[in-house]
């Protein structure tokens, strides 16, 4: 048998180093071939088994543009309750006040915020169990932590709001006071009342509700997204500063943004949203029982605090919550990322 290629096998060096350009001479002086029967490729390739393999959880993870997703998730979700939680505000005011008012306000926020976050969970690689964080647990230690920083919370809030009083030019003190009343006037509508089910509907709409659907959204959808492509602090910053503005309340801006920035921490360290909901539902109740306890005379008329305890007030509550975060990220165990400064 001949070993040597037959003359029509035998091809010129330069044709041999360049494959592209003897296959392209050859195609001007036939006919483009059809393709195989087989669905094959006509011309030998390198096949890579990648490929031809379904990418990884971790790959698509990856992949994904998590922070276009958390801002549109959040966009989106705010829009659809707005519209939505005016029309059932409106239609229910027209008829009836009271109880039907607060409820059509829990109902939508089920619908449009609790309702929208869980479907937009099957458009991340995250899933369900990514963005609620079903695989943490909390420790008996953090629940105290956790209480005694929301508690912590409300002492530094005392203290800010007295400075605020001191401090803040009399013409913007008016502006935040003008906001203020009207929060609490349309809070008394919705919650108020002088009935045990009055107490019960408050509990319910007032911190209930809220606490179960902003959390799925912020703790949730929104920091959980973030914590893919920032460091942990900076995803807590940023939903803090997006939850403290977004209740459109700016004598409450700096409070509620110190509150959504440790439920963030809370949901990083305990990788659980158990711990940010109670807690959530907590300070909710604290800011009921206060509302319940000025209507019935129950707290005593003191006039306000003075610059200095406004300031003790202010730099005692800091001073504790940076304890609680301190004790807290001590016990509790690392996970990766390490700190709060790793992505």
């Amino acid at each position: 048998m001949n070993d040597f290629p037959s003359h029509q096998e035998q091809s010129h060096p330069d044709q041999q180093s360049h494959p592209d350009t003897h296959r392209d001479s050859q195609s001007q002086d036939t006919p483009p071939l059809s393709p195989a029967p087989t669905g094959r490729p006509l011309y030998p390739v390198d096949e890579d088994r990648s490929f031809y393999t379904p990418r990884t959880r971790e790959d698509k993870i990856r992949a994904f543009p998590h922070a276009r997703f958390a801002y549109t998730a959040v966009v989106f979700v705010f829009i659809a309750y707005q519209i939505a939680g005016a029309l059932l505000f409106i239609s229910s005011s027209k008829r009836s006040g009271g109880t039907l008012l607060a409820l059509m306000q829990g109902l939508g926020q089920l619908l449009f915020m609790l309702l929208p976050v869980y479907v937009l969970t099957r458009y991340t690689p995250l899933g369900k169990e990514g963005i609620f964080r079903l695989r943490g647990s909390v420790t008996g230690l953090q629940w105290l932590l956790g209480f005694c920083g929301v508690l912590s919370i409300q002492i530094f809030s005392s203290g800010l709001s007295g400075l605020q009083e001191h401090i803040m030019p009399y013409q913007l003190q008016e502006i935040l006071r003008s906001f203020e009343q009207s929060f609490e006037s349309l809070y008394r509508e919705l919650l108020g009342g002088s009935s045990p089910w009055a107490v019960l509907r408050a509990l319910l709409v007032g911190a209930l509700i809220p606490a179960l659907a902003e959390e799925s959204l912020f703790r949730g959808l929104f920091q959980r997204s973030l914590e893919e492509v920032r460091t942990p602090l900076q995803a807590m910053l940023i939903t803090g500063l997006v939850f403290g503005a977004i209740h459109f309340n700016p004598s409450a801006f700096v409070p509620l943004t110190t509150l959504g920035i440790f439920l963030g921490f809370t949901a990083y360290y305990t990788q659980s949203l158990a711990l940010p909901v109670v807690l959530h539902f907590f300070n909710n109740t604290i800011a009921i029982v206060g509302m319940y306890a000025a209507d019935f005379h129950l707290t005593s008329t003191t006039p306000s605090l003075t610059l200095g305890q406004a300031f003790v007030f202010a730099a005692v509550g800091t001073l504790m919550i940076l304890t609680v975060l301190v004790v807290f990220i001590s016990k509790t165990p690392q996970r990766e990322p390490e700190n709060l400064f790793e992505a």
